[in-house]
């Protein structure tokens, strides 16, 4: 007759997520499972259980600015381009003070919002192509479709136009 199973709780090696997994009693348990974090499949045993070891200060910091760079590249390269003057933020496309219809799921990309007084405007690129939301006020109602371009570059164009 088996035993009852009971729950453990392991820490994820690629994301460091913990979670729930249903294994036999004792220590010489291993489990192969699924994290609901980040969707990979590892086989887990009693060490994944202890927490890992916290991450160096310095590798995080690096890493946020690894990210940050990528983020703002294309801004970086155009600082020249008269459009420049409106970069508000980037973001996953979910602004606060925006509540018109999105042409774009959240979060799957970076969009580059851009402010004119109380109008804004948005630069994405999703799947390879790059996309221009005009300016529209904002908590409009009736926003511009978006429009595809060729680069960022030629996005910044639009909005001078």
């Amino acid at each position: 007759m088996s035993e009852a199973l009971e729950e453990q709780r392991v820490n994820c090696r690629r994301c460091r997520y913990r979670f729930p997994v249903q294994v036999q009693p004792g220590e010489g348990w291993r489990v192969e499972a699924q994290c609901p974090s980040c969707d990979t499949w590892a086989c887990f045993t009693v060490a994944d259980t202890r927490d890992p070891p916290p991450r160096d200060p310095a590798e995080l910091e690096a890493e946020a600015q690894r990210l940050g760079e990528q983020l703002w590249s294309p801004i970086n390269e155009h600082r020249d381009h008269p459009a420049i003057a409106w970069v508000d933020r980037v973001g996953n496309g979910g602004f606060e003070d925006d509540h018109t219809p999105k042409p774009w799921t959240i979060p799957t990309f970076w969009v580059y919002r851009f402010r004119r007084g109380k109008k804004a405007a948005y630069i994405w690129q999703e799947g390879g192509y790059w996309f221009v939301r005009r300016w529209y006020p904002l908590r409009g109602r009736h926003p511009p479709e978006p429009a595809e371009v060729f680069s960022f570059e030629a996005a910044l164009d639009q909005l001078v136009e």
